[in-house]
C-alpha cells in the first residue's frame, strides 16, 4: 500500500493536491497499522518501529530503484540496453 502511495506521489510531480491526498492516505494507514484496536479489525498486527522502518524502505525503494534503472539505461545509451516489456536487458557485442 505504501509503495503505491509513494508511486502516486512521484507520478503526481509538484501537485499540492496529490501530496495531500498521498500525505493524508499516509497518516490515515499509519492510524489504522499502529492503533491495537484498529489494526486488528482490519487484520492486521500492529506495527513497530521496526516494521515501519522496514514497510517505508521497501516503499521508497520501489519508487528509487527504477527511477535509477532509467536513468543508467539512458546513460548506456539504445545501442547497449534493450527495453523489453518494462525489463532490462543488457545486450553484450
Amino acid at each position: 500500500m505504501t509503495s503505491q502511495l509513494f508511486q502516486t506521489l512521484q507520478d503526481a510531480g509538484r501537485d499540492p493536491v496529490a501530496a495531500a491526498g498521498v500525505v493524508g492516505s499516509l497518516m490515515v494507514l499509519g492510524v489504522i497499522v499502529t492503533v491495537p484496536g484498529l489494526s486488528h479489525f482490519f487484520g492486521s498486527r500492529s506495527l513497530v518501529p521496526a516494521g515501519w522502518t522496514i514497510a517505508l524502505t521497501s516503499a521508497a525503494e520501489s519508487v528509487v530503484l527504477p527511477t535509477m534503472v532509467t536513468d543508467v539505461t539512458r546513460r548506456l545509451g539504445a545501442g547497449n540496453v534493450a527495453l523489453r516489456k518494462g525489463r532490462v536487458h543488457l545486450q553484450v557485442m
